[in-house]
This record gives C-alpha cells, structure tokens and sequence, in this order.
C-alpha cells in the first residue's frame, strides 16, 4: 500500500504510469485494427475472387448453351430433329443463354411450339403408351408442326445467322449497352 500512496502523493510518477497504460492500450488497438484491415483486404480478395469465378461460369454457361443452340438449330434445318423437340430444347437452352429470350419476338415461335406440344408424354411416358396413342399423339404433333413449320424454320435459320450465336461476349456487350 506504500506504494500505491507513494504513487499518488507524487503526481508526475502517476501520469507518467497513466500515459504508459494509456499508450500500451493504444498500442494494442492499433495493432488490432491492422490486423482486422488486413483481414478486411482478404476478404475484399476472396469476394473479387468469387465474383470473377461465378462470371467465368455463366461466361462458360452461356457459351455452352450457345453451343447448343447452333448444333440444335442446324440439326432442325438438316431435319435430323422434330421441329418440336429441337423447339423444346432451343427454348430452354435460349433461356439459358439469355434470360429474357422469352420475351424476344425472333424467338418466340420455339417457345409457342414448345407451349403447343408440352402435353405431349416424351421418354418414360411416351414408352408407356399403346401404339394407337402414340400414333394419335404423332398426328397431333405433326399437325401442329405443320401450323409452324415456316415460322420455326425461319427463326432456325435467323439463329444460325445470329452473330450472338457465335461470339456470346455480344449478347453482354448489347446488355450493357442498354
């Protein structure tokens, strides 16, 4: 307790001990908020990292559907595919590629023959069908694809035309021009 009395009676000895404490208090603050800064910069890091690999994805996404498309619509033209089943698949695939290709009047026909044929059963439940329906089925989807056959090809061959298809790095040039 004589010390701590010695402390106080002299008043310079007890500021000098208060701005000691005070300055190592300080000190361990800032060495703290360097190492948060430093842990922020990391962060920051890892977050540009993840956003630059999640653009390289839709990037490669993108061109894979894009890919698609062309071999789809080639295939369509070559008649090596229904108009039906290569609108089916050129409609999701546009979506894929392009989120608002719904909307898009050039490619609206494969997604009203697509909404025209969906109730048509495919694979497990095409199997299960007797012969006759079946045959009533294809007459169906034969009729409709007559409906649309000039309208579908056309948008087919505009596809294989379309610069996007071959460069999708336009399709994000246009969407940021907008």
């Amino acid at each position: 307790m004589d010390l701590f009395a010695d402390i106080f009676q002299n008043s310079s000895g007890f500021l000098i001990i208060l701005i000691s404490v005070g300055v190592a208090i300080l000190v361990v603050l800032i060495a703290y908020a360097w190492n948060l800064q430093g842990r922020l910069k990391a962060l920051e890091e890892k977050q540009k990292n993840v956003a630059r690999e999640a653009e390289t994805f839709r990037q490669q996404h993108i061109h894979d559907a894009t890919q698609g498309i062309r071999i789809l619509a080639g295939a369509m033209i070559r008649e090596e595919v229904t108009l039906t089943e290569g609108s089916m698949r050129i409609a999701y695939l546009l979506t894929q590629a392009d989120e608002t290709a719904a909307q898009k009047q050039q490619y609206s026909v494969f997604f009203q023959l697509a909404e025209a044929t969906a109730h048509i059963p495919v694979l497990d439940a095409w199997q299960q069908l007797s012969k006759q329906q079946q045959r009533a089925y294809t007459d169906e989807r034969t009729n409709i694809e007559q409906a649309f056959q000039e309208f579908v090809v056309d948008a087919t061959q505009q596809l294989l035309d379309d610069p996007i298809l071959h460069d999708p790095t336009l399709s994000k040039q246009q969407q940021t021009a907008s």
